[in-house]
């Protein structure tokens, strides 16, 4: 950096000069701010990179197919992995092109690693992998090759003890080599491990899913049960009845306790109108509807719901709504999710995910999954 005003000084005044080739000043001119926008970015100085940056891209040359090599490392420490992508494939499309030898240093050891990296930090782990194994091997082949010509040119003029020595060096590069193959194995081995907790994971939220599955299955079984039970107490005697032995007499907490009970069987009434008639179905039910299906005032209906419902009455036919969901799901695999939800009196799909994961912790689709599964594991 400290050379920065010598190299800006030589740059103008080359610039000022008459261009030997066409267009020449202006590859200089990319290639010095290409070279400080990324050594002001690796530097921390990201406000300087940004601005070296900005005027290579206002060049020709940086705009070009051809140019496009030169922004390439700085976008990839800026992390636009992205935007580097795509100046990686229009470098790639005239590498093509111009049908030149893959096996070739600058091809192996900065186009195909800047693509590993940049295939990396998208995410793209199994493509990187295979970018930087194919990155390693064409250095392997163009180290080979490149040694077979200096192994004959040194036999040539030097002799066989020389070309010993040499393939010597060369072997311990290939070692080198070798050690990085070992390393990117080891990379890959840790994809695959990776790969198994996450099928691991799924199982586990399967089984999970599957137990849940049966639990709401059971649930709904008890409910349905706990409503008969309530019809039959009912039809047994006269509920705000209080029978007193000979000689017995009611006393004050005798009688708020017959009201207690009387109150609440009436409450237990509420919720078997409401569950027999199914009227959490309909679409957006009032408290006043319940009230008038029950044959109960507004006003009594609001004072049992509020003392004994622990839910507010939205949240309360809403749960009605998804355990009944539930059932559908269970009991009529061909309804799409969309007419369940009618069904269930919800209209909006996006309500209804919402409201079937908060109560059971899963999706109507993952519901339906475990269902199936359960059905398929029995057999």
């Amino acid at each position: 950096f400290d050379m920065e005003h010598v190299f800006r000084k030589e740059l103008a005044d080359m610039c000022h000069k008459k261009e030997a080739i066409k267009g020449s000043n202006d590859i200089a001119k990319a290639n010095f701010f290409s070279i400080y926008a990324l050594g002001y970015e690796k530097a921390g100085d990201k406000e300087m990179g940004e601005q070296f940056y900005k005027k290579m891209m206002e060049t020709d040359f940086a705009n070009s197919p051809e140019g496009a090599s030169l922004s390439v490392e700085y976008l990839i420490d800026r992390k636009d992995y992205n935007d580097a992508l795509g100046k990686l494939r229009v470098e790639e499309q005239q590498w093509n092109k111009g049908e030149k030898d893959s096996v070739n240093f600058f091809f192996a050891h900065k186009f195909l690693m800047n693509k590993t990296r940049v295939l990396q930090g998208l995410g793209r782990y199994k493509e990187a992998i295979e970018t930087g194994m194919l990155a390693y091997n064409l250095s392997d082949s163009l180290d080979s090759r490149i040694r077979a010509q200096r192994a004959i040119l040194v036999s040539e003029k030097l002799g066989k003890k020389i070309l010993r020595n040499y393939i010597g060096v060369q072997d311990r590069k290939l070692e080198t080599n070798m050690t990085v193959i070992v390393i990117m194995s080891v990379l890959l081995f840790g994809c695959i491990v990776l790969l198994f907790l996450v099928w691991r994971s799924n199982r586990l939220i399967k089984e999970k899913n599957r137990s849940a599955s049966a639990l709401i299955g059971d649930l709904q079984k008890y409910r349905t049960e706990l409503y008969d039970s309530i019809t039959n107490n009912n039809n047994g005697g006269d509920v705000n009845s209080h029978t007193l032995n000979d000689g017995e007499t009611a006393t004050d907490s005798d009688v708020q306790e017959d009201n207690d009970n009387f109150e609440y069987r009436q409450y237990l009434k509420i919720e078997k109108t409401i569950f027999d008639k199914k009227l959490f179905v309909r679409y957006k039910l009032s408290k006043d509807e319940v009230a008038e299906e029950v044959g109960m005032s507004s006003g009594y209906f609001n004072k049992l719901f509020s003392k004994y419902s622990d839910v507010s009455f939205n949240n309360y036919i809403n749960n009605l709504r998804m355990d009944y969901a539930a059932k559908i799901l269970k009991e009529k695999p061909n309804y799409s999710i969309e007419a369940v939800a009618k069904e269930c009196g919800i209209s909006v799909r996006q309500t209804f995910y919402r409201l079937f994961q908060k109560k059971f912790g899963m999706t109507p689709v993952e519901y339906r999954s475990s269902i199936e599964l359960s059905a398929l594991s029995e057999k």
